[in-house]
């Protein structure tokens, strides 16, 4: 039985069980010459017993959700891209126990499979994220202590590191794998994030990594350096964009110092009053972990490490420029990060960093956007030394391209201005001329 409006326009399509024609099978609705919902009925019983709701978005759909019974219980969601192609869809487990959910990239091929509570939790229970090529990416899940336990995997499909966070999100142990399923390190962290115990073996991918040049140990960070195993890119980026500043330089030679007669190096944080000794022999033993390269710019990391776990506690993982630049001068810089997190960067972001800089005395990072599937970087974005949530020192602005510094490769990168924009999000400055 078909239903029209004035315009004689199908609203409503109602379908009878062929046993019992008096008794609605399926109802369809439409609206604008499209499907709105779907109800589908017992024999016998008035009420629907499952329902489809279509959502549209300029005339495409956008979500389908599916529902049970006549309470609304939400069973099901999809969603497409505007080409109507599936982009995530979430279905009842067929234990009957939670959700799974996949999620799809617009060439069709799987980006994510994870397990939910419900059909509205936002964290997953265990979830496995996919290379373009089907190899895996990351991995998350529960240990039988219900530790959070983080996997990334290296391209070839080799497990590189694997995180486990306690049931504050604290991260408690860090094991980092040669691509032969041999250890690297381990480090174990106390609920303050200081180091507790520490491992450290062959590095059979790279020999190389953790070598120590005693010469390259001389007070200053004046070789190349990167920042080694440990989420410390926002720290790295940080001190080079320091360093590329006069006024910035100055003040990392007058807050650290090395005794060549004591083998001792002494890093003083003027925004805390705080100041850390190490010794030549912790320095080589945090190679590879905090930093390579440059012994210096290790001992560095280590002092922030320190702080951290007094100021903060917390691990010298994650962080922003703005902490850096505190603890250095007292004093926090620019950026365009807000309490409900960045707020993307403009061509005239760019124009106004571009002519901060050429004063001469402005330090500038720039992060990288979260990992989605609608942010994930390209094969080639990844070959050019941009990946998801990292955070880079930004050496040069010019009218058509930006400079960076990559605290992963210790490399420095060109990058189109276009190609900037839509692969960063956010940026923090610190102008040391300035008396705010």
């Amino acid at each position: 039985m078909e239903t029209c409006n004035d315009e004689n326009e199908l609203e409503q399509l109602t379908e009878f069980h062929n046993s019992a024609p008096c008794k609605k099978s399926k109802e369809t609705d439409y609206k604008d010459g499209k499907i709105y919902s779907e109800h589908y009925y017992n024999n016998n019983n008035a009420n629907s017993r499952s329902q489809t709701i279509y959502h549209y978005d300029s005339g495409n759909m956008k979500y389908k959700f599916l529902g049970y019974g006549s309470d609304d219980i939400i069973i099901g969601v999809t969603e497409y891209y505007p080409d109507n192609t599936i982009k995530s869809d979430i279905q009842e487990n067929k234990t009957g126990r939670g959700f799974v959910q996949n999620v799809y990239r617009k060439d069709g091929t799987l980006f994510s499979e994870g397990n939910y509570k419900d059909v509205n939790a936002e964290k997953a229970i265990n979830e496995t994220k996919y290379n373009h090529n089907g190899t895996i990416r990351e991995k998350s899940y529960q240990d039988s202590n219900e530790n959070l336990i983080q996997e990334r995997y290296s391209q070839n499909g080799c497990l590189f590191v694997r995180n486990k966070l306690d049931s504050n999100n604290r991260l408690i142990e860090r094991t980092v794998f040669n691509d032969n399923t041999s250890v690297y390190f381990t480090v174990k962290y106390d609920t303050n994030g200081k180091v507790i115990d520490y491992k450290k073996f062959k590095n059979t991918n790279n020999p190389n990594h953790d070598q120590f040049d005693n010469k390259a140990l001389n007070g200053k960070i004046d070789t190349k350096y990167d920042q080694g195993y440990t989420g410390i890119c926002y720290f790295a980026g940080t001190i080079k964009s320091m360093l590329e500043t006069e006024e910035g330089a100055q003040i990392i030679d007058e807050a650290y110092d090395y005794d060549f007669e004591n083998e001792t190096a002494t890093i003083e944080f003027e925004g805390y009053n705080k100041s850390y000794t190490f010794t030549k022999k912790e320095i080589i033993e945090a190679k590879g972990r905090l930093g390579t390269g440059d012994p210096d710019f290790t001992a560095l990391s280590l002092g922030w490490e320190k702080l951290r776990t007094e100021t903060e506690k917390k691990c010298a993982d994650s962080g922003q420029s703005n902490d850096v630049f505190f603890a250095f001068t007292g004093k926090k810089g620019d950026s365009n990060l807000s309490y409900f997190g960045p707020i993307g960067i403009r061509n005239e972001d760019l124009d106004y960093l571009q002519n901060k800089m050429k004063q001469g005395s402005v330090a500038v990072t720039a992060g990288t956007l979260q990992l989605t599937v609608d942010t994930e970087m390209s094969e080639d974005d990844t070959k050019n030394g941009i990946i998801n949530n990292h955070m880079y020192s930004i050496l040069e602005i010019t009218d058509k391209n930006v400079k960076v510094f990559d605290p992963r490769t210790g490399k420095n990168r060109v990058h189109s201005r276009e190609v900037f924009l839509q692969k960063f999000e956010y940026y923090s400055t610190f102008d040391f001329k300035s008396e705010n």
